[in-house]
């Protein structure tokens, strides 16, 4: 078989004075390993994705491009690169593998082959916030870290660095299990059950980030991983809820940080006022936790303050995005998950009209129930996921009493939730995918409805 050590290795691997290389998904990860291996002599290309034709880099140049139903035909590459988003049970798959095709993808190939220091965060909410507080902890400490993975910029397009942020989804880490310097699992709850099968397997693909870190970090508030520190112990642990002289009793770890007498403390020494931050919503606050853990040892105390001070949180993250009058409007694209968008609802403790819908992943919308019952003052549903939810709203008395409508498509369930006067909040509990291609373009959407609503381009349904 054909080992891969790194991108350029592959220019020295040759099958019959040549290498196939096939790529199964054209989304932004493996365009970029495309574009990265585009021009080196010896190679050739078979793109592939089941969703049909997909835009190309400029300069393409290809055996052939199979879309649709053909993209799962006759796998017959030397290496095939697989997105994220692929399973890798699918018996076409299987099959190639059986035939001695080498099934990889970006991820695998970049942290199997680095030598550069890794911090991996993963977990089912938090991760991209994590990943980016450590990254700016580092560099703001004068240690280039820059940022890459899930959060947006693929690994094969990462800048030339010594050190590197990673930010790992569980369909990354279903396939391996990589040697990193520090492993941060923030939380687990059930997600992505469409892909995994069970809670399970998505857990057991979150757990497997342990087995090879240096250093662990983890966060004693979330019950799955309260019983991995309990029964292995961390390097770093983490609590809003639980002061340190309680975590040092119970828990084995190098270090503690926690939330007490309103200071994120580092071993019970405050550092952080809670009260200097921009962000200090409960969630916000332990993924900055998390962040001190992974980086610890490795920042002054002014440089950490700066930075934790100055963080105004990411993007369709529970992030104000329009003002009309007294009206307020919230982007939280990011809440792809009913636990995720409940957890939105009750930091930003708001009464508002709630935008939900999209396409499922498998999980129920009960964990939602509380949220809306508390602050839904409309909800406007919308997507492949209305029927689901129809049945959920009207099937319970209290739900189906709060006013409600429901829309085929996100543009009519923006306005609806628009027309009530109240303030608006997008947190959807399900994915973009369907109309969107990924939850940031929902997040900007919502926005332009927004502005073409109040700035009079729009029509008022």
């Amino acid at each position: 078989g054909i080992m891969i050590k790194d991108y350029n290795a592959l220019k020295s691997c040759f099958i019959s004075g040549s290498l196939h290389i096939g790529f199964l998904g054209l989304g932004k990860t493996n365009l970029a390993v495309y574009s990265k291996l585009l021009g080196y002599p010896g190679f050739e290309f078979t793109l592939r994705d089941v969703r049909g034709e997909q835009p190309l880099p400029k300069g393409a140049v290809y055996r052939r491009a199979l879309y649709g139903r053909a993209a799962l035909c006759d796998i017959d590459e030397d290496v095939l690169f697989v997105a994220p988003s692929v399973k890798r049970d699918m018996p076409e798959i299987v099959r190639a593998m059986e035939r001695g095709v080498l099934v990889t993808s970006d991820c695998e190939e970049f942290l199997n082959s680095t030598r550069a220091r890794i911090f991996a965060t993963t977990g089912s909410d938090g991760k991209s916030t994590t990943a980016t507080l450590i990254s700016s902890i580092l560099t703001d400490a004068g240690i280039n870290t820059p940022c890459i993975g899930n959060i947006g910029i693929p690994f094969a397009a990462a800048p030339v660095a010594d050190n590197y942020s990673c930010e790992l989804s569980s369909f990354n880490l279903e396939y391996t299990a990589p040697r990193v310097f520090c492993g941060v699992i923030t939380n687990v709850t059930p997600n992505h059950l469409n892909f995994h099968g069970s809670y399970e397997s998505y857990k057991n693909a979150k757990l497997k980030l342990l087995k090879n870190s240096e250093r662990t970090v983890l966060c004693y508030d979330d019950a799955t991983l309260k019983n991995v520190i309990l029964n292995r112990g961390a390097y770093s642990v983490s609590s809003v809820f639980t002061p340190y002289r309680e975590l040092l009793a119970k828990v084995k770890a190098e270090h503690y940080f926690t939330l007490e007498n309103g200071w994120l403390c580092k071993d019970g020494e405050p550092i952080v006022w809670h009260e200097s931050l921009r962000r200090r919503e409960i969630y916000n606050v332990s993924n900055m936790l998390s962040a001190m853990g992974a980086t610890v040892g490795l920042w002054e105390k002014e440089s950490l303050r700066r930075t934790l001070t100055a963080f105004s949180g990411l993007d369709q993250r529970a992030k104000l995005v329009y003002t009309a009058g007294q009206r307020a409007f919230y982007d939280s694209s990011i809440d792809t998950s009913p636990t995720r968008a409940s957890t939105t609802l009750f930091g930003l403790n708001i009464a508002a009209a709630i935008i939900i819908g999209g396409r499922g992943k498998g999980l129920s919308p009960a964990p939602l129930k509380p949220a809306l019952l508390k602050y839904a003052r409309f909800i406007s549903v919308y997507g492949e996921a209305r029927s689901e939810l129809y049945e959920w709203i009207e099937g319970d008395c209290e739900l189906a009493a709060i006013p409600h409508s429901y829309a085929d498509d996100f543009y009519t369930a923006c306005v609806c939730a628009l027309n009530t006067g109240a303030t608006v909040i997008l947190s959807p509990a399900y994915t973009s995918y369907g109309e969107f291609g990924d939850y940031r373009e929902r997040g900007e959407r919502f926005l332009e409805i927004v502005r073409e609503y109040f700035e009079g381009k729009g029509p008022k349904i």
